[in-house]
């Protein structure tokens, strides 16, 4: 069984971090326990905050039954009474409130799905909990205000590693400095720290140079291999995501391929991969990551007609590389998207394009933007 299943916290006070979030949840269902009438919740923050366990956890302490579903499966009122049926007017069989749960707002949710939450957040007789990862994401607009929001924000790395080390004894995994170590990489996703703590198997997590030299081993097997089989298990023990293996691929088959024809065909087959993650990612669809991986390995192996005996020397891909060397740079002007975005209530990434361009230094002052934020600015833009 997974651990992010097993070691689900059972009841709201349980879970780390976010406590004034937890608090505030706790009151609005008390209150209409009271029988007043509230706005239905938006809960939005960071992936792995906890966010829709506690809306389940928060129904089972209440004793109300949940009708889930995500935002992509409501697009019109018809959709709404075909997947939520009577549940978004009227109680159980045995008169206790149902608690609607509607998830994924925004990442999978368009303008038909939007309008149709409007209708269910003004209309529905059950308390209502809409969970986004970006309050000012444009699917998420119309929301706004009609709920009230409640931000739940990363949580910070002692938290997630005392949670880790609990869950570790109860597992009898032996402590150490790898608990710490996956903590401050999950970057306050609980979720992910949790998962990693599975896999790890109570040893140290792999360093970045092991990666690195597993990943060359990899691409090798996987451009060197002739058949099928070889090349499907050319990646196995590799501790990575296949997205990375693509730009891995991508960077790699012009180098060992003379051929022009088998390049082309190798980069065809890596972008059609990467449309099977792209499902994924706007589908939570996780059974298409198979398909992905089985279609990078052995389309990009079987592109040439025959194996070259020459050694080549493979390179780092070039796109993780820029990302590592602007990694201050782009976590500061994510700062600065997050900041500006708050002020004149648009989303980070509408910032960043629309208005971080043409700020002037005295409003990048006034705004309140640290040193370094108006430096990753002017690096990214030009000066102020």
């Amino acid at each position: 069984m997974l651990w992010t299943i097993k070691h689900l916290p059972k009841t709201v006070a349980e879970f780390i971090g976010n406590e004034e979030p937890r608090q505030e949840i706790r009151r609005w269902a008390e209150s209409i326990e009271s029988g007043t009438k509230e706005k239905p919740l938006l809960l939005f923050g960071p992936p792995g905050t906890g966010k829709t366990a506690v809306a389940k956890a928060l129904a089972a302490e209440m004793g109300w039954e949940t009708v889930e579903s995500d935002a992509s499966r409501l697009r019109s009122a018809a959709d709404i009474k075909e997947v939520l049926g009577a549940s978004a007017g009227y109680g159980s069989l045995f008169g206790s409130k149902r608690l609607l749960i509607i998830d994924e707002i925004g990442s999978t949710s368009d303008r038909g799905s939007s309008s149709a939450l409007a209708a269910l957040a003004r209309e529905s007789a059950q308390p209502i909990i809409f969970i986004a990862n970006d309050a000012w994401d444009d699917a998420v607009k119309p929301l706004r205000f009609l709920t009230r929001p409640v931000e739940f924000k990363k949580l910070n790395s002692r938290s997630i590693t005392a949670a880790l080390k609990k869950i570790a004894k109860a597992e009898a995994m032996a402590e150490g400095d790898y608990i710490d170590e996956i903590a401050k990489q999950s970057s306050g996703d609980m979720r992910a720290a949790l998962i990693d703590l599975q896999s790890s198997g109570g040893k140290a997590i792999f360093s970045e140079r092991e990666r690195e030299a597993g990943m060359f081993d990899a691409v090798r097997r996987t451009l060197k291999a002739n058949n099928y089989l070889e090349a499907l298990k050319a990646a196995d023990g590799v501790d990575e995501e296949i997205s990375t293996m693509l730009l891995w691929l991508a960077e790699n088959a012009p180098i060992e391929y003379e051929d022009p024809a088998e390049v082309a065909k190798a980069l065809d087959v890596l972008s059609r991969s990467d449309i099977f993650l792209g499902h994924v990612r706007k589908s939570n669809n996780y059974s298409f990551w198979k398909y992905a991986r089985t279609l990078a390995l052995t389309g990009t192996a079987l592109a040439k007609k025959n194996r070259y005996m020459k050694f080549a020397k493979y390179s780092f891909p070039s796109k993780l590389s820029k990302m590592s060397s602007s990694r201050g740079t782009r976590a500061a002007l994510k700062s600065a998207g997050l900041k500006v975005g708050g002020i004149v209530h648009t989303s980070s990434r509408r910032a960043k394009k629309d208005v971080l361009p043409y700020l002037s230094k005295q409003q990048a002052e006034s705004l309140g933007l640290e040193k370094e934020e108006r430096v990753a600015i002017e690096d990214a833009y030009g000066k102020l």
